[in-house]
């Protein structure tokens, strides 16, 4: 599994998406959340402290596994809007709502609890070749217009409703944009340089 380096603040409604470029052999992937206790060399939802979204449509979360909604597969754009709520001083209730190519699984989607800590996006990969695109910022977000007012990216800023900039036009005002990918899983990979 990788998880990213930004934190998702506890005070916002906050998105993110990513974008599932390629996978060279059958395997899956598995798009949530999870704190900087996960042992990332698990599968998303199978240890405490973490919950994923399955690419065959399954909701994983303390090693259950729900049917939540359709299947997702190259070529998909997964969103994850999440709202948290302190439960107490040891423990966090997040109510997640997963997207694909914009279209919500559910409304309220899973709440979950996980300890109170630093709360990561987080993916797990299954097999050689696989690439997935993050999206965290809002000049990246494909699907902005599915959601409602008073959601931020995972950098504060509010979610900017309309087209995503295309691919040329990131590179044209040299934005950085990163990959995860399975030849370095631990380390988001610049597409633009």
């Amino acid at each position: 599994s990788v998880r990213s380096s930004v934190v998702i603040p506890e005070s916002k409604s906050v998105y993110f998406e990513m974008f599932f470029l390629d996978q060279k052999e059958p395997g899956g992937i598995c798009i949530g959340l999870s704190n900087e206790n996960f042992p990332l060399n698990s599968l998303l939802g199978t240890k405490s402290n973490s919950v994923g979204y399955y690419s065959s449509g399954n909701i994983i979360y303390r090693a259950k596994w729900e049917k939540y909604g359709r299947g997702y597969s190259v070529g998909d754009t997964i969103g994850c809007l999440i709202r948290m709520d302190p439960e107490n001083e040891c423990f966090i209730r997040v109510h997640l709502t997963f997207f694909v190519n914009g279209l919500s699984l559910g409304t309220p989607g899973p709440t979950v609890v996980l300890r109170r800590s630093n709360i990561f996006p987080t993916i797990s990969m299954f097999s050689v070749g696989t690439k997935v695109e993050c999206r965290f910022l809002p000049f990246d977000l494909q699907y902005a217009s599915s959601l409602p007012d008073g959601v931020y990216t995972l950098d504060g800023a509010p979610v900017r409703c309309g087209p995503a900039l295309t691919y040329e036009h990131r590179i044209d005002r040299e934005l950085p944009r990163f990959k995860f990918s399975d030849n370095h899983p631990q380390t988001p990979q610049s597409l633009v340089s």
